[in-house]
């Protein structure tokens, strides 16, 4: 049986739609970020072992992956990412990034705040604890959630997040948007 023309046309023209979605970039962004691509991130005073050194390991990760920002990391003192951890119990997350602006509604972010949920990620391995606070640190940068399992940023965490470092969409959100 022969196809027609207009309908061998039309399949391919289909075909070409789907397969050029796919190469959509998956980054999105939360609105705001930090005014200068030089920051420090601060680990708070009473930080839970080995959360500290999570935190290190996920900015050197971010670092290793080509970002553009230079994020030096503190114990205590000024900076502009700071985290912290307690036991906030069963509240439905891991960790939580909170950014603060000049102004309540715009401007650039003048801190940000990682709280890491010890009730939750106290007993999971340190590979999955790092790449949770490495998706926070997205956060911090200005990164909102992404649909596409094998990015940092994807919404749900380990296993469903399929990678525990910064992917090349991550790099490249956080790089266009500094």
């Amino acid at each position: 049986m022969k196809f027609p023309k207009k309908i061998y046309v039309t399949l391919v023209v289909l075909s070409l739609l789907l397969v050029s979605s796919n190469s959509a970039f998956a980054y999105t962004y939360l609105g705001g970020k930090h005014s200068s691509t030089n920051l420090t991130g601060v680990i708070k005073s009473g930080l839970n072992y080995p959360y500290s050194t999570l935190f290190f390991n996920a900015v050197q990760d971010w670092d290793n992956a080509g970002s553009e920002l230079n994020v030096g990391v503190s114990y205590g003192g000024g900076g502009n990412i700071y985290i912290g951890g307690d036991s906030f119990g069963n509240v439905g997350w891991n960790a939580q990034c909170t950014n603060y602006r000049e102004f309540i509604w715009w401007g650039d972010y003048t801190s940000s705040v990682i709280d890491v949920n010890y009730s939750s990620m106290d007993g999971r391995s340190d590979e999955y604890n790092k790449s949770t606070i490495s998706h926070e640190l997205g956060h911090a940068f200005g990164l909102d959630h992404t649909n596409d399992p094998a990015t940092i940023m994807y919404t749900y965490g380990n296993p469903s997040r399929t990678v525990t470092t910064p992917q090349a969409d991550d790099i490249n959100g956080v790089n266009n948007l500094y």
